[in-house]
């Protein structure tokens, strides 16, 4: 859901380098009832991997590979919804 939440604050601002978006571990760890601690762990391992960087300014910048890879599950978790519901829409 985090992952979800930081996608839709992006593609807002999206530009073709990405986004820069307000963050808060705060403000996600209320929001989704975790801890502070996991929100910083979340964060650090995107941003370890390449899919964004924090900011000392308290912003994001989210990486054009952050909004594919959030597509991306998006397509495939849906599909296999689709699939096992036996879902097959007329084309």
């Amino acid at each position: 859901m985090i992952m979800l939440y930081l996608y839709l604050q992006a593609i807002e601002k999206l530009t073709s380098r990405g986004a820069v978006i307000n963050y808060s571990s705060n403000v996600l760890a209320k929001e989704f009832f975790v801890s502070r601690i996991h929100v910083s762990r979340i964060i650090k391992v995107a941003q370890d991997t390449g899919y964004l960087r924090e900011r000392a300014d308290g912003l994001i910048e989210i990486y054009p590979s952050f909004i594919q890879l959030v597509e991306n599950y998006a397509g495939l978790y849906f599909a296999y919804v689709m699939h096992y519901l036996n879902i097959h829409p007329e084309k």
